[in-house]
């Protein structure tokens, strides 16, 4: 007999406790002093419901939204109607929805952050989303997730993927708007259809995270705004950008690869060497003006 959510979730191992087991440290972790949650008030859920990437995601976190695959889980229940959806570990990132408990997801990794409240692990959802882990309750068998190769996200695998843009067939005059909010075959189409495709940063879109994306030249500062790391450090699945072009737009292309010594990058675009097309070069790592690290 199949049971039932409530048994399911007692019998479930919750996050925080698998993987204070599995630390080096043999301190037990600390409870989270600050819950990050929500209550179900018309205000929160219209706040919410105001941001197109996720307004799906305000009364529950579809199961088969994922781009990444990881350890299976339920959102425990509580007295707390939602929890926060948020674009980084931890609550100074920018909330982009709630998920109701009872809700099945699935856990990519894990990132353990520390403040004056105590430590807290925070879950990677394969939709792209972090929420806290101390509300998390892995599945019976499921093995545990690892920890993030980086703040923002699990590791991606290095390679030109070449051209499997969805909208390379589109029409190139004007701006004819693709499912994102861009202009297809541009730079910023494209390299949304790789941060959502092999990044899992499954939600991006023109106003992903409730600000403006825009043309590429402001990626930068919207980047900032959400607490995503922007620098000159090159990484692979990291976006390269540079702040100016003849256009007068600035332009955004995808790091697929870093040369060993960290001198060189390859990257992928569209709308570069080739109008409105697809193409792939290596440029040296000092002519990009940031790399933005969006995963």
């Amino acid at each position: 007999m199949p049971f039932s959510l409530r048994e399911r979730v007692r019998r479930a191992r919750p996050l925080a406790l698998v993987l204070a087991a599995a630390a080096a440290c043999s301190d037990p972790m600390a409870p989270d002093a600050s819950p990050d949650v929500a209550s179900a008030t018309s205000a929160e859920l219209t706040a919410a419901a105001a941001i197109p990437s996720v307004s799906r995601s305000v009364s529950t976190l579809s199961s088969t939204s994922t781009a990444l695959t990881g350890s299976a889980g339920t959102v425990v229940s509580s007295s707390y109607s939602y929890y926060n959806l948020r674009v980084g570990p931890g609550t100074s990132y920018a909330k982009i929805g709630t998920i109701r408990p009872g809700t099945a997801v699935t856990v990519v990794c894990t990132a353990t952050r520390t403040s004056s409240g105590g430590t807290t692990v925070w879950s990677r959802l394969s939709t792209g989303a972090w929420m806290s882990g101390t509300y998390i309750a892995l599945a019976s068998g499921a093995p545990t997730p690892p920890a993030c190769d980086s703040p923002a996200g699990p590791k991606v695998t290095a390679g030109v993927r070449g051209d499997d843009y969805p909208f390379k067939g589109a029409s190139a005059s004007g701006c004819s708007h693709d499912e994102w909010g861009f202009c297809v075959r541009q730079c910023t189409s494209f390299v949304t259809w790789r941060l959502r495709n092999v990044n899992g940063v499954a939600h991006f879109r023109y106003s992903y995270g409730g600000t403006s994306w825009g043309s590429a030249k402001d990626w930068d500062d919207a980047a900032r705004r959400l607490g995503y790391r922007v620098d000159r450090t090159p990484a692979v699945g990291a976006v390269a950008q540079w702040t100016s072009s003849s256009s007068g737009q600035g332009h955004v292309a995808w790091v697929a690869s870093v040369s060993a010594d960290g001198r060189s990058v390859t990257i992928e675009e569209y709308n570069y060497r080739v109008s409105r097309g697809y193409s792939a070069r290596t440029v040296s790592t000092s002519s990009v003006d940031n790399f933005i690290h969006l995963y």
